[in-house]
């Protein structure tokens, strides 16, 4: 029988311990979204990618940003209220 000559494999460096990096504007709804308000643009962030934007007083837009957050299970409607509406 021969021994096995293969090297065992290359650790992984996990990145997602780094990520997601938010710009130091942002405010944070969770770990995985950022929202900043800049010149009356609303932009929603995951990370440093921008997924959404909207004018500030648009509020059909802001109606369709967050159903989307919610519904694609990325917020939580009881959860992250206060820091939809502040409440």
């Amino acid at each position: 029988m021969e021994e096995s000559t293969q090297k065992p494999p290359a650790r992984k460096i996990a990145l997602q311990v780094l990520l997601p990096l938010f710009p130091a504007e942002a405010t944070l709804i969770n770990r995985l979204v950022g929202v900043q308000m800049k010149e009356g643009t609303v932009y929603y962030f995951n990370g440093s990618m921008p997924i959404f934007k909207r004018v500030q007083s648009d509020l059909d837009g802001f109606r369709y940003i967050t159903s989307q957050l919610i519904i694609n299970g990325v917020c939580k409607l009881k959860r992250d209220s206060k820091l939809f509406w502040g409440k």
